[in-house]
């Protein structure tokens, strides 16, 4: 899970070991996929050409991969953007946000869901030299499920067990018709069995997997290189040589060294410059998916917003196109349910209004009732969507009779005093590893409804309910009525949602982005 305007999901999980001690989580995904698209508009490979075989690819992401396992309980965004070229899942998001077969050749699930006969992939090997077999996943799936932070996800799973050299067979404790999406999440890598004859450590540093890429040289705090996997089962892929993973942490610096030919590639180039990396000659901006909502995030439990008529006031009072247009310079779509678009089940039917004359109304009426409407804003130093959104939210909730300050903290404390009820508002926002949104309604459920301290009981119950049905359109209900929940509830005020956002040389061609934002660079490559 990713965040916007406080930091990134996976930061979210560290936060919660560190916190609150254990997170407990039952996930789901959509059997074949859920859909999903909420695409923004452009993207990026429909606008390039055919990528052709051969050369290096500079890229720039948000910062430095730390672990290469997908098996560590913490694997933050750059490890897991560097090791998902390395090691595959048996089901991957593509770019329509569809889960997809990958080391998974065949899937025959049993009339219950309980059953699962997967047949994987003939020809795959691992860059080691060993062919891939049924003990290597088992063993990977056995990693995963014991992982301290991410197993919780693969909990409805019984046993895994080899059928062959070529056959797995999963159990699982109850119907669970979303296992394949489970089953791409990156924590649930394949890798050989034992780690190929290394320790669980040393794998973190020296992977090997079955995909496009192997890790090349490594120099930390400069530069990571991918080379092409020459035995990868996929004949046609990778069409790149190598891709050499900068370490640039500083978005303008990116962008600067994108426009010179420094790099190709560059992650979260710098908002406020997007319409201008548009009408550069020779740049391409690329926005995929609308997966990042931000929210105005307020606690039940500590200053105003205990009180239901003074969150529904700073709902109606907050002017989020003001905010769009202002933060994102209008790149992205005003928020409404606290889902982004990109996850499957969005609940379109959700609508958000702006009436300050009745915050106004209902500011008034809750200070008669006793209420304080003075409260502090906590917001991440330095970040220019922060700063642009919290002073809107400011300007916009004095007008109606609040009195707000804003404390803009590292971002490293704001986590903290967020995790752990030391605040009374802040901004937030979340993403999710898979399109299915049991993923994210776990954390809200474990972390005190994403630290809001609104009730849980209902969202768990039907979040169980969700993970067991089989019917689509069931399901679709129920995550449309844990939507409805919380927009009922405001204790997360949706503000907008953004998408993906990267940069690239014109020649750059056929990268593209799923939903949940890793990247996938063996279908790209230089257009001629």
């Amino acid at each position: 899970m990713r965040e916007s305007g406080l930091g990134y999901r996976r930061m979210l999980a560290a936060a919660a070991c560190v916190l609150v001690a254990v997170v407990v989580v039952g996930c789901g995904g959509g059997s074949g996929g859920t859909g999903g698209g909420g695409g923004s508009g452009s993207g990026a490979a429909d606008e390039a050409g055919t990528p052709q075989k051969g050369g290096t690819l500079l890229v720039a992401d948000q910062g430095e991969a730390v672990t290469l396992s997908p098996f560590t309980e913490v694997p933050d965004n750059m490890s897991v953007h560097v090791f998902a070229q390395i090691i595959e899942t048996l089901y991957r998001t593509d770019s329509e946000g569809k889960v997809v077969p990958d080391l998974a050749e065949t899937t025959k699930p049993s009339k219950d869901f309980k059953t699962w006969t997967i047949g994987l992939r003939k020809g795959a090997k691992f860059t080691n030299g060993q062919p891939l077999t049924a003990e290597d996943v088992v063993f990977s799936l056995e990693q995963a499920i014991a992982n301290p932070t991410w197993g919780a996800f693969f909990e409805p799973i019984k046993t895994v067990t080899a059928k062959g050299k070529d056959t797995v067979v999963v159990t699982t404790d109850r119907t669970f018709p979303t296992l394949e999406t489970v089953l791409s999440l990156f924590g649930a890598g394949i890798v050989p069995k034992n780690f190929g004859g290394e320790s669980a450590k040393e794998f973190e540093h020296a992977p090997i997997g079955t995909g496009p890429f192997k890790l090349g040289k490594w120099l930390k705090g400069k530069s990571l290189t991918l080379e092409k996997n020459p035995d990868y089962w996929n004949p046609k892929l990778p069409y790149l040589d190598k891709v050499v993973l900068q370490i640039v942490p500083d978005s303008e610096s990116r962008l600067l060294q994108l426009r010179s030919g420094q790099l190709n590639l560059i992650a979260q180039p710098p908002q406020s410059q997007a319409t201008a990396i548009e009408n550069t000659p020779g740049l391409r901006l690329g926005e995929f998916s609308l997966a990042i909502p931000d929210y105005f995030q307020v606690n039940l439990n500590k200053g105003p917003f205990e009180n239901a008529k003074l969150r529904e006031a700073a709902d109606l009072a907050i002017d989020r196109k003001g905010i769009l247009d202002a933060a994102l310079s209008g790149h992205g779509k005003v928020g409404t349910s606290w889902f982004a678009p990109a996850m499957g089940f969005f609940d379109s039917s959700i609508k958000t209004e702006h009436d300050p004359a009745k915050a106004k109304e209902l500011v008034a009426e809750a200070v008669k009732e006793g209420a304080n409407p003075s409260f502090t804003m906590m917001v991440k130093a330095g970040d220019s969507y922060s700063g642009f959104a919290s002073q809107i939210i400011q300007e916009n909730l004095n007008e109606v009779g609040f009195k707000v300050k804003i404390e803009s903290l590292d971002e490293a404390t704001v986590t903290e005093k967020v995790f752990t009820g030391e605040y009374e508002a802040s901004l937030y926002g979340i993403t999710s590893d898979i399109t299915e949104p049991s993923e994210i309604v776990s954390f809200y459920n474990e972390l005190e409804a994403l630290a809001t301290g609104a009730p849980v009981d209902k969202m768990s119950k039907l979040l169980a309910e969700a993970n067991a049905e089989s019917d689509r359109t069931k399901r679709e209900a129920i995550y449309h009525t844990m939507q409805q929940e919380v927009a009922k509830e405001h204790n997360l005020i949706p503000l907008d949602y953004r998408p993906w956002t990267w940069a690239m040389q014109e020649s750059v061609a056929g990268f593209d982005l799923p939903p949940t934002g890793i990247p996938w660079y063996a279908e790209v490559g230089f257009s001629e």
